[in-house]
């Protein structure tokens, strides 16, 4: 055999020799100097809202936010991130061999500042489904009738005033009157009591109403009624049937439908029955369960769940750990929002008895 020959296949094993030790490296592998042997290791990658969070792991100062820690063997590891002015997040996460664990932490500040976002007192107000809108009813002179605020992201906050869409009048009052929005956030329901002029007799009468104009004539749809809520109620149903479907059946039989309600990424549901709060990831295909809140509602990223209970408003994982309390003291619970970023939390509350109770924003960033 050739010396050229010898040299070429020295060569080519080197060559594959680390290549090898490279897709070793980069899958996690490490030489383990006190066995002799090579190792699988796995890495956590955290990034944080807001950045720049401390990392601790097993109560051991490791790095800030975004970035990660290697060479981990595999296990069950400790993990809490910090930040000062904000509450702290610890979880139990479990590392594998040649696999990256990537956890997104929000975290929320320990003292959100809250800000008036009506003046004039207001009453009832409802969520659109989409989340993006709020109506509510104002009895203030000059001001009484229903109101809409939109919630939508706009460049620096354009437009942000809420829009009046009906006013009351002798004949019908829209302050005192009952509202609903339609499943596709277009419009607003109205019932109420509508009383011709010179007449004594005032006969109920139902309003479709457009949320993004004043409705200063609106038309009686009091004989369509009945097909029109039939027609809602029959896509509610298909869209219900349609995500129960993707469930797996133990689970869906266990879904109380009343209570059901969907993440917005419809990647998970959360229920109660029997006095208990249940989760179900259709990803993960797990469950968690805990003892049922006061009322329970989505938080915009599909990962968070705000719940209220005992006069304090939390927001909590997904997997109902880490529970944040983001407000304590007096207001609605039946009318707690977020808004659509997850920028901010939107409570009733009175905090002066001159003018009742108003919308507060509470920021969450």
């Amino acid at each position: 055999m050739s010396k050229r020959w010898i040299s070429l296949s020295f060569i080519t094993l080197a060559i594959l020799a680390i290549t090898t030790t490279a897709i070793l490296i980069a899958k996690g592998y490490r030489f383990d100097r006190t066995t002799g042997t090579i190792k699988g290791t796995g890495i956590i990658s955290v990034t944080s809202i807001p950045s720049g969070a401390i990392i601790y792991l097993n109560g051991k100062l490791q790095t800030a936010s975004g970035s990660t820690i290697n060479d981990l063997d595999p296990g069950n590891y400790h993990l809490k991130v910090t930040k000062e002015g904000f509450s702290s997040w610890e979880k139990e996460v479990t590392v594998q061999s040649e696999q990256v664990t990537l956890l997104n932490v929000t975290l929320f500040p320990s003292a959100p500042d809250l800000k008036p976002m009506t003046f004039s007192g207001i009453s009832n107000p409802a969520l659109s489904p989409d989340g993006q809108r709020i109506v509510y009813s104002v009895s203030a002179p000059n001001k009484s009738g229903l109101w809409i605020l939109d919630l939508s992201n706009r460049p620096f906050d354009f437009n942000r005033q809420p829009i009046q869409i009906a006013i009351d009048s002798s004949s019908f009052n829209f302050s005192k009157s009952s509202y609903s929005w339609a499943p596709d956030s277009k419009s607003v329901l109205d019932t109420g009591n509508f009383t011709p002029p010179n007449s004594s007799n005032p006969k109920i009468t139902n309003y479709l109403l457009d949320i993004d104009r004043l409705n200063d004539n609106p038309s009686d749809i009091s004989p369509t009624l009945a097909s029109i809520k039939a027609g809602w109620q029959n896509d509610q149903d298909l869209k219900a049937k349609d995500l129960l479907s993707h469930l797996p059946k133990d689970i869906s039989a266990n879904v109380d439908i009343q209570s059901a309600k969907w993440s917005p990424d419809e990647n998970k549901i959360l229920w109660t029955k029997d006095q208990k709060l249940f989760v179900y990831d259709l990803k993960k295909k797990r469950s968690y369960q805990s003892a049922q809140s006061k009322s329970q509602s989505w938080y915009p990223d599909s990962v968070h769940i705000i719940t209220v209970e005992n006069n304090g408003i939390n927001i909590e994982d997904f997997d109902l750990t880490n529970k944040t309390t983001i407000y304590g003291g007096s207001f609605d619970p039946s009318a707690v929002y977020p808004w659509p970023d997850g920028s901010k939390l939107i409570i009733l509350a009175s905090f002066n008895t001159t003018t009742g109770n108003n919308l507060y924003s509470i920021s969450l960033r």
